[in-house]
């Protein structure tokens, strides 16, 4: 961070910053209007029919005993599926999402910068990393227009850069007795979404308890008990006898050796393919441009090995992240796993330059207004036309006609609901890979088929042909 008495470049230019800020919240809107074309699929028929035929509580306890032990991602899925119509309400649960998104972001840039930037610096540093986080989500399908996914993962990735926030005012001595109380309920809530947030949640945590019992901070005492929270939480979810059925359907899994050695290759890969990324770099100088200092002040300056520290234990969590999904089923994570370690890259990357610019002591005439209004137009251009900007804006035009087809296909189901024969239904001629995860296939069998015949109350369903 830097003291009051400097002025970061960024700052003294707000073109750039509006040109940041506008930029950004068009981006973002452009996943707000596709929230009205989402619609539920696969696994999110499950969990209704489950909820249908069991009720609220009995259907929790079931899943911990038969299939896991994510005891807030079945409560909240289930929560969301009996508060709002599951068709015609879907389009709430992927606003939520990026609302929460964009909110936990301006929320921790808040908790760093609240004292030494503007509200409209603040703003714009938390949309901006809202922004780069849609951009480079290995699938914002699985991880913001799916139920399933979108509840267990990405509302556990929004809450931990919260907890993030609140650690950090807590470390101030800001908040009081209810931002204790919050910040531990909040624990206890995150580590109930999915193993691989609370892994993440638990090492953070025992890391800076470490630390303050280190450094005998006043917040030491209070740091331990989250920590404390986030393993019972975890015990919770590791004691659920489902785990063990859940694991009997990948025979691969168990290997120690395979899942540290996978856990390694494939957490360089990622990152490599992270921080290749135009955009990337580009917020790179941006980002250094609002870290620089008019005047360096040499006291303030992160040590060179107090940064080595903190960069190694950022990439030494960040493959531990790869682990569970290599020991529990044997193979990659899933692209909605990998969003908590794409979160992780995103907060660490910044965290990493931040301390660069600390260390070469970069100064604020490094960089001239036309050089940063240039950068902030490139940056903007490279969000609408690169990776999933790209994508999204494509996914845009197509995805009126995939949500009619659909709300047709609902239609055509109401007129033959409780009908024995099985129903031929056109298969989807549209599918914006932005929005679209998963559909019924023309195979009446398929565990998908199943259970959205079971949800509309069909004898079976399929679809007619095979999109070329």
């Amino acid at each position: 961070m830097i003291g009051k008495d400097e002025v970061p470049a960024l700052e003294s230019d707000r073109i750039a910053t509006w040109i940041i800020l506008i930029s950004t919240l068009a981006y973002i809107g452009i996943y707000t209007c596709l929230s009205f074309y989402a619609h539920p699929a696969a696994d999110d028929f499950n969990f209704a029919n489950k909820l249908i035929e069991e009720g609220f509580l009995k259907s929790q306890y079931s899943t911990y005993l038969t299939w896991s032990g994510r005891y807030t991602s079945t409560a909240v899925i289930s929560g969301f599926i009996a508060g709002f119509d599951l068709l015609r309400g879907f389009w709430l649960l992927p606003l939520f999402l990026i609302v929460t998104t964009g909110a936990s972001f301006v929320a921790l840039a808040h908790s760093i910068w609240k004292e030494s930037k503007p509200t409209l610096s603040v703003w714009c540093y938390g949309l901006a990393l809202t922004a780069l986080y849609l951009s480079g989500l290995p699938s914002t399908s699985e991880t913001v227009y799916w139920l399933a996914g979108g509840i267990s993962y990405q509302l556990g990735n929004s809450l931990y850069v919260l907890l993030l926030a609140a650690l950090i005012k807590l470390h101030r001595g800001e908040g009081g007795t209810r931002l204790i109380v919050a910040t531990g309920l909040l624990v206890l809530v995150i580590a109930g979404l999915n193993e691989t947030i609370m892994l993440l949640q638990s090492m953070s945590l025992a890391v800076v308890a470490t630390y303050a019992f280190v450094r005998k901070t006043p917040q030491r005492y209070r740091l331990l008990m989250f920590t404390l929270t986030s393993l019972v939480g975890a015990a919770i979810v590791a004691a659920a006898p489902g785990n063990a059925v859940r694991s009997s359907y990948y025979p691969a899994a168990h290997d120690i050796a395979f899942s540290i050695k996978e856990s390694i290759r494939w957490s360089a890969i990622r990152f490599f393919s992270w921080g290749k990324s135009p955009v990337m770099w580009l917020a790179t100088l941006l980002w250094v441009a609002a870290t620089a200092s008019h005047i360096p002040n040499t006291a303030s300056r992160s040590s060179f090995k107090s940064s080595a520290f903190v960069a190694l234990l950022w990439l030494s969590t960040l493959t531990a992240l790869f682990f569970p999904a290599f020991w529990s089923m044997g193979y990659a994570p899933p692209n909605r796993t990998l969003s908590i370690n794409y979160m992780l890259f995103l907060i660490g990357w910044f965290l990493m330059v931040s301390f660069g610019t600390s260390l070469l002591s970069i100064r604020k005439s490094v960089f001239s207004k036309s050089f940063l209004r240039f950068i902030a137009v490139v940056f903007a251009i490279c969000l609408f036309t690169t990776g999933n900007g790209a994508r999204a804006l494509k996914d845009l035009e197509i995805a009126p006609e995939y949500s009619k087809q659909l709300n047709e296909r609902y239609k055509k189901i109401e007129q033959h609901r409780g009908q024995a024969a099985e129903l031929k239904v056109p298969v989807l001629s549209e599918n914006p890979g932005t929005i679209f995860s998963a559909d019924i296939t023309t195979k009446k069998d398929d565990w998908k088929n199943v259970s959205y015949a079971q949800y509309f109350h069909l004898q079976a369903i399929a679809t007619t042909y095979k999109k070329l």
